[in-house]
């Protein structure tokens, strides 16, 4: 963002944030088609701005069901997690949830399916054992 002596600003897309860049302004009015290009105002430095780093604080106090005696192994202790690496407000429980209840739909579907082609296959094997044995009978008959 570029602030000019009249209180107006202009964003530049393309200056790279965290790098120091040299600024140089030339200006022409749009509304006027026979209006000509200001001089270049004065070689200008400036530095794009960025966010600030929000500084993270690691635990320092033991953990209450952690205690000295217990770690006679040397074992690193920078592996445990600390609050805020728990998820906040629950929303892995609910995405948890939703897929669970989406998978037991497609089951509830799929079993629904299943046994009704199963149906459908039994009702047609009795049916074709008839046939069978009619023609059996046919066969059977003398021309």
């Amino acid at each position: 963002m570029l602030f000019t002596e009249d209180d107006t600003s202009l964003t530049i897309m393309d200056a790279l944030a965290g790098h120091p860049h040299h600024i140089q302004v030339q200006a022409k009015d749009g509304i006027s088609p026979e209006s000509q290009w200001s001089d270049w105002s004065q070689l200008v430095q400036a530095q794009p701005w960025t966010e600030p780093l929000i500084a993270t604080e690691e635990p320092t106090a033991i953990p209450e069901f952690f205690s000295p005696e217990q770690n006679n192994t040397g074992a690193d202790t920078s592996t445990v997690k600390g609050p805020d690496s728990q998820l906040p407000d629950g929303g892995g429980l609910g995405v948890v949830m939703l897929l669970s209840l989406f998978a037991g739909i497609i089951g509830i579907v799929a079993f629904t399916v299943i046994l009704l082609l199963w149906m459908r296959h039994q009702k047609r094997g009795g049916l074709s054992k008839q046939q069978l044995t009619s023609m059996v009978k046919m066969k059977s008959l003398l021309i």
